[in-house]
């Protein structure tokens, strides 16, 4: 079987037909290195206004009753046709139809993204297959939020695939009912998948190049922190740093996948790889943060028998 490597892109940097040829290259470079990419993908927010460039919020109007339907065809359309893919849009309709509760509504801004960007592959001569969540992701509600449980790897097992698109921030419960994950869910769902698979790399591809040691809106010129620990990471999003919530990297902690925070839009840029164990005299301070009334520093000491 290939090497895996998970890739979770956000929903700006699955927005535009620039983004998605940025996306095309990333997965041409990983077939030349023989290695299978998984993109978890975000629904499309074009930046700006959030009630009206966001799909997710969209179709969050739109379960209330608002006349947003075409505003939101609208933005799939702006991906589609610079690229010459179809969108399904009958289909689209009749899934919006068909929704009832909230949740019915919201899943379909990443699954018709996951499924309108393999379309894209495909025409460009990529062997991808597009996975439907439900089929992946089994859910509990843990009231009040919905929790992973289980992740069905088989859906990525075929070697004659060079990547698989799937839609983040959803799965399926046990009585076959879509569930809705929390906030960063897609975030969630490739550290489930990424730890599931045993991936090589589990990588978040942001707005920004990395996480950086000092907040980039107080210090302008600076480059990202080259590696960090699970542990240090986990500190500093304490101390209010949000670029990785500790949720959304738990699994691949648990079963020692790296992970990595870049820019699609950077591709230069190496970015933060996050391990469980790093090189501390290379690199001994990674980050400087401050909080109200919030103090924390540690040291480590090596070659304590000097």
């Amino acid at each position: 079987m290939k090497a895996i490597e998970v890739y979770k892109s956000g929903g700006t940097s699955t927005a535009s037909p620039g983004n998605y040829r940025l996306l095309e290259n990333l997965v041409r470079e990983k077939i030349h290195e023989r290695i299978k990419t998984i993109l978890v993908v975000s629904a499309p927010d074009l930046g700006g206004d959030k009630e009206n460039n966001r799909v997710t919020q969209l179709l969050r109007r739109l379960h209330h009753g608002e006349e947003v339907l075409g505003r939101i065809l609208e933005v799939y359309q702006s991906i589609a046709e610079p690229l010459e893919i179809p969108f399904p849009e009958d289909r689209f309709r009749e899934d919006v139809g068909a929704a009832r509760t909230m949740d019915e509504f919201l899943y379909l801004g990443e699954h018709y993204n996951a499924w309108m960007l393999n379309r894209y592959f495909v025409q460009r001569g990529i062997s991808s297959a597009w996975i439907n969540a439900q089929d992946v992701l089994r859910t509990r509600e843990e009231h009040p939020v919905v929790k992973v449980e289980q992740v069905f790897t088989q859906a990525f097992s075929s070697d004659n695939d060079d990547v698989c698109v799937i839609g983040g921030f959803y799965g399926q419960n046990s009585f076959g009912k879509i569930t809705i994950l929390p906030n960063g869910g897609s975030d969630l769902s490739a550290d489930w998948i990424a730890a599931s698979l045993h991936a090589r790399l589990n990588t978040n591809l942001k707005e920004v190049e990395g996480i950086f040691p000092v907040d980039p809106a107080i210090v302008k010129e600076q480059r990202p922190i080259a590696q960090m620990t699970y542990r240090e990471v986990r500190e500093l999003s304490y101390a209010g740093n949000r670029v990785l919530q500790e949720e959304a990297m738990a699994q691949c902690r648990r079963a020692g996948v790296p992970m990595c925070v870049r820019s699609l839009t950077f591709p230069d840029s190496t970015g933060t790889k996050i391990v469980l164990k790093r090189d501390e005299t290379q690199n001994p301070i990674v980050g400087v943060t401050a909080k109200k009334n919030f103090t924390l520093y540690s040291f480590i000491r090596e070659n304590r028998d000097k």
